[in-house]
């Protein structure tokens, strides 16, 4: 079983919340698709130390299909639903984020079963690695700059999500 400094959720949740890498990832996911919890899952497995093969990934990418397409049907109808249903938009955001902490908890569990070994190279190195294959998989390594800045700031700073 895999060796956790943080969780999944703990991880994304820090990382989610650093400034700037909200309106980045959210641009992305609305421009480009982006799975943002695809994205936060191979850069939470760099940050374990845990390699990242294709194998993984397409367990992830099954094992979470139903659960990414709830997440997308929540997201459609809080987006489609009127800004003046303040009470009703803020219920379909708490179910979307429910959808969302079990697709991340999904990804943690299918990562503890599959038994990794800790990563032959300095994870440091990983985390460029994970995120242009990933980002040349979604075409979009032409922005793979932004993240990366906020990636090393990230690294760099206290991993703390503002308050």
């Amino acid at each position: 079983m895999m060796q956790s400094q943080q969780s999944f959720w703990q991880f994304a949740v820090s990382l989610y919340g650093f400034d700037g890498v909200q309106p980045l990832l959210l641009r992305w996911q609305d421009e480009y698709g982006l799975e943002v919890t695809l994205l936060l899952w191979a850069l939470w497995l760099d940050v374990q130390g845990q390699p990242w093969d294709e194998e993984l990934w397409r367990l992830g990418l099954s094992g979470t299909a139903v659960g990414r397409r709830r997440i997308k049907r929540w997201r459609g109808w809080r987006r489609c639903c009127p800004r003046s249903l303040v009470r009703i938009r803020d219920w379909l955001l708490a179910v979307e984020l429910n959808r969302e902490r079990g697709v991340i908890d999904q990804l943690q569990q299918l990562t503890s079963l599959a038994h990794l070994e800790p990563a032959a190279i300095d994870a440091s190195e990983l985390w460029l690695q994970y995120t242009t294959r990933l980002l040349q998989t979604l075409g979009l390594q032409d922005q793979q700059s932004q993240l990366v800045a906020l990636l090393q700031n990230w690294r760099e700073g206290d991993r703390q999500a503002p308050p």
